[in-house]
């Protein structure tokens, strides 16, 4: 007899005729020392008892575009090595088995483990001047996945590549550092009415998703709120992007909106029911905050410009009426996407199927995948595979859920918003991210998500001690 959990995923798989797949890109820093530096460096605090060193760099390559190209490509030498013989199950894009040279240079970026240069990642200013840190060097680097099938083999082949680079390297992952998830269909585009579901969820799920992240997350210009400073949310409506893509000369072919079912909100009745699975709370109602909440009426600020001020966001139902009724890929990606006055980007970023953006992606036609951008840098592999299959599950219930199932959780996540912007507060205490996670389906994550929030929350901690 098939599990519970099988005949969860065979449904899925059904339900969506495709099969879902990802990626993840890990961003961090690798200690770096000249290799005629003899001096006795102290050990920083969170590298200590690690197996790790740092990169020695050869005394003959003292410029920095010298050290961090060593420093990349020592990193890839070491993927290179420990994944060799890992089976090409794993690959949405099979090496060598590509019908023309051209098809394999555009697909190489998603064939293999790749290493990159990252210079947006640096130490907090407090470090500088912390003697444990002085002599060493920090070289930013970002790791990428190939396009993986969401399959048990692709989970171990992440977990290796962790336990390889935290055995070969001191790492770090300040607050400066982000962990991204793609999530894509394989080789194919995501159908709009697939992709508009898709937005669609997770600009209501915004403001109770990000609970499960630390505050460096919540007002960082790389991960920007959808749910506050999207297009949609700033009063953008489907028509009026419809109009500026046919100016601009897109021509995709477009799908029939849905029908629009706009249904009243239930007050407290719909946040008091039970969610139809129950789950273990180790983190009480009411502890998790969401993003800081400024006084009625008052003009936003968005991380990205200082001197930026946004109006108010439309409502959860509005933003969600305005993104069903997309009918093109390229309207709900203008819709999602980060105000164009700021050099922000999106929590969610669905920027891979908008061509007409100003700096598009010259990948885009290969990888077409949603980026979830919010949760912070790690090299921890149990944290990189439960956020890879919270994605995963996010969008695979958006994709396959019925009508009633996906409204019933829409309303609930902007109940719970209208609840908190009206009662002034960043606290939701009658309906969090893990009654929400258990209402569609996802209560097997829930334990490991919140191992993952007492370990990096300071005040979820303190909660847990009383």
């Amino acid at each position: 007899m098939l599990s519970f959990l099988d005949l969860r995923k065979k449904f899925l798989q059904k339900s969506l005729q495709t099969q879902s797949s990802f990626g993840v890109e890990l961003e961090f820093l690798v200690a770096v020392r000249s290799d005629s530096d003899n001096m006795v460096r102290f050990v920083p605090e969170e590298l200590a008892g690690q197996p790790g060193q740092a990169i020695l760099i050869p005394e003959e390559k003292n410029n920095l575009w010298e050290r961090d190209t060593y420093c990349i490509n020592h990193v890839q030498a070491t993927l290179d090595s420990c994944l060799g013989n890992l089976s090409a199950k794993t690959r949405v894009f099979v090496p060598n088995e590509l019908s023309t040279p051209e098809e394999g240079y555009l697909h190489e970026d998603y064939e293999y483990w790749t290493a990159k240069q990252d210079a947006s990642i640096g130490l907090p200013d407090k470090l500088f001047s912390s003697g444990e840190y002085l002599g060493h060097q920090w070289a930013g680097i970002e790791v990428t996945s190939p396009a993986l099938w969401n399959e048990n083999e692709s989970f171990d082949e992440i977990r290796k590549v962790c336990e390889v680079l935290k055995a070969r390297y001191w790492i770090l992952t300040p607050p400066t550092c982000g962990l991204h998830v793609h999530y894509g269909h394989g080789q194919d585009q995501i159908a709009v009415q697939d992709l508009r579901n898709i937005a669609a969820l997770l600009l209501a799920a915004d403001p109770l998703l990000v609970q499960l992240h630390p505050e460096s997350r919540k007002r960082n210009r790389f991960c920007v709120s959808n749910r506050l400073f999207s297009d949609v949310a700033q009063g953008l409506s489907a028509e009026t992007a419809t109009a500026m893509l046919m100016h601009d000369s897109v021509s995709s072919e477009g799908e029939e909106a849905p029908q629009k079912v706009m249904r009243p909100l239930q007050g407290s009745k719909l946040l008091s029911r039970s969610s139809w699975r129950s789950f273990n709370r180790l983190i009480p109602q009411g502890t998790l905050t969401s993003y800081p909440v400024g006084e009625p009426g008052s003009k936003l600020k968005c991380p990205g410009n200082a001197a930026a001020r946004l109006h108010a966001p439309r409502s959860i139902l509005g933003c969600v009426e305005e993104i069903l009724s997309a009918t093109q890929p390229e309207v709900v990606a203008r819709l999602m996407q980060a105000p164009p006055n700021t050099s922000s980007k999106p929590a969610y970023s669905f920027a891979n199927y908008d061509q007409q953006q100003p700096f598009p992606n010259s990948n885009s036609e290969i990888k077409k995948t949603v980026e979830f951008r919010q949760a912070a840098g790690t090299v921890d592999a149990d944290e990189i595979i439960t956020f890879a299959k919270l994605a995963i599950g996010l969008a695979d219930f958006a994709c396959s859920s019925d009508l009633d199932t996906f409204w019933s959780v829409i309303l609930k996540c902007a109940q719970a918003d209208a609840n908190t912007t009206a009662q002034g507060k960043d606290k939701t205490t009658s309906y969090d991210v893990f009654n929400f996670l258990a209402d569609i389906g996802l209560c097997r994550l829930i334990r490991p998500l919140q191992n993952i929030v007492i370990k990096k929350h300071p005040t979820v901690q303190e909660s847990q001690s009383k």
